[in-house]
């Protein structure tokens, strides 16, 4: 009864309920995208091989290791409970449940300036519906989600005054090298409040970051957050980045599915530190040398959402302003239309909801018989697979993206010509050729297999199996 209490002071059980049915759809949102065959497939294939090699390990797919690639030593003291869930579903809710839990911690910070009831369901509903949010969540996985609830555990723990701001940095900056650099920012935005604490905090966030730099081989975040700069001729590089960003269409698009509906909801006098980190944590990646305003994963702006909705979680009004709820719930009801949910107009990169759904529906024969292929390679065998299919075949210690290891991956993007190597140490390959809902390059030619020892073994609408083995492909 005390621990009901406890939770229902922290948060009153209609707040718990929405999480928790947040939680429940966008598992399921995220799960079938996967089934579907919408997943990008690289990052969730990763991750699951990932977290069954160990960090220092190289995991086959890619050639290179968890630490390498993303600095995520918390994914890695995860990896026993990892190794538990099943592929690659599990992924999906896991980072699902992060971010449904976040909910009640925005709640419960909110709650603190004492504003209006409505005003706080404004906020979190605000937060959970944001199209980044929301962009990154059924995208295939990625550590930074697991830094939500901590984050905001932070944010209330700095705002008591409470000596667990220090434990909520260090497993929050623990998730990802460039949220290692938020936290650091942010325990230096704060550290007046608590020196000692937030000065430690900001120490080892800082380390974090650094042993992040000493170890890993892909630096592309740190790289492109000073691209943009060019001290040798101040201003060129970054009139260049604008007027590309602008040209390639997707700027105003980004900047709208980002801001949407925070003005309304941030305040008169909102807590500038949030958001002068969301400052320092989205220009890079928004003016950029090469913009990645379509390329990049809406994981890289999450953040800034959730740190915008702690701005204003911390400015909220006392008196209820019937005019700007009024405007903000119009604008979360063109984010909801107009973002992942329905259309995927602000996110173009995902395909919306209701897209899965219906092609989940429409395409049932053709994806279960795709599913249906991968149930006939040998367990432990090396396989290469297109793409979308990679996480189903993660868990075995010797699968690859096709065309890898026959070709590089990078060159099949450039769309050079394949040539296939006679030593390629892999049993299966299946590959896919054309209707796919996501058709990626990876796969979409397939050159002759047959000159090095395979032969076509069947085939679905989709997909092509091609193997050394006839005899141990039982389908």
């Amino acid at each position: 009864m005390n621990r009901f209490r406890a939770w229902k002071t922290f948060a009153p059980p209609p707040v718990w309920t929405y999480a928790a049915a947040w939680t429940i759809v966008i598992g399921v949102i995220g799960s079938l995208r996967t089934w579907a065959l919408y997943s990008g497939g690289f990052d969730l294939g990763f991750f699951v091989q990932a977290s069954r090699t160990g960090g220092t390990t190289v995991v086959p797919m890619a050639g290179f290791s968890l630490l390498q690639d993303h600095f995520s030593p918390l994914l890695i003291a995860l990896g026993p409970v990892l190794r538990l869930l099943p592929v690659p579903y599990g992924l999906i809710w896991l980072q699902a449940f992060a971010v449904g839990a976040s909910i009640p911690l925005l709640w419960r910070l909110s709650r603190r300036p004492a504003p209006p009831v409505a005003w706080s369901w404004l906020l979190i509903v605000a937060y959970s519906l944001a199209a980044p949010l929301l962009g990154a969540v059924y995208f295939d996985f990625h550590p930074t989600l697991l830094a939500a609830p901590l984050l905001l555990w932070f944010a209330n723990a700095t705002a008591a005054g409470s000596r667990a701001a220090f434990p909520a940095a260090i497993l929050a900056a623990a998730t990802r090298e460039d949220i290692a650099l938020l936290v650091l920012v942010l325990a230096l935005l704060y550290v007046r409040r608590m020196p000692r604490v937030l000065g430690a905090a900001a120490v080892a966030a800082g380390s974090l970051f650094a042993l992040g730099r000493i170890v890993m081989t892909n630096t592309w975040f740190v790289d492109t957050a000073f691209a943009y700069v060019d001290w040798s001729s101040p201003g060129v590089t970054l009139r260049t980045a604008l007027a590309s960003a602008w040209a390639d269409g997707s700027l105003l698009l980004l900047l709208a599915g980002l801001i949407l509906p925070w003005p309304w909801l941030v305040g008169r006098r909102p807590d500038w530190r949030p958001l002068l980190a969301a400052a320092v944590l989205i220009v890079p990646l928004l003016l950029a040398a090469n913009p990645n305003t379509k390329q990049a994963g809406y994981h890289y702006y999450f953040p800034a959402v959730l740190l915008f909705a702690w701005a204003a979680a911390g400015a909220a009004p006392r008196p209820f302003d019937g005019s700007r709820a009024r405007l903000a719930l119009a604008a979360i009801g063109i984010t909801v239309v107009f973002g992942p949910l329905v259309s995927s107009a602000l996110t173009p990169v995902q395909p919306a909801a209701t897209t899965i759904v219906y092609r989940s529906i429409t395409d049932h024969e053709a994806i279960s018989a795709s599913h249906d292929l991968l149930d006939c390679l040998p367990s432990g065998a090396a396989v290469a697979v297109s793409s979308p299919l990679q996480p189903y075949t993660a868990d075995s210690p010797s699968s690859y993206i096709w065309p890898h290891p026959f070709e590089d991956l990078v060159t099949v993007t450039g769309l050079e010509p394949l040539v296939t190597r006679t030593d390629a140490p892999v049993d299966y390959v299946v590959a896919h050729t054309s209707g796919l809902p996501r058709n990626a390059l990876n796969g979409s030619r397939i050159p002759n297999l047959a000159a090095n020892g395979y032969r076509m073994l069947t085939a679905s609408d989709w997909f092509e199996v091609w193997g050394r083995d006839a005899g141990a492909f039982d389908c």
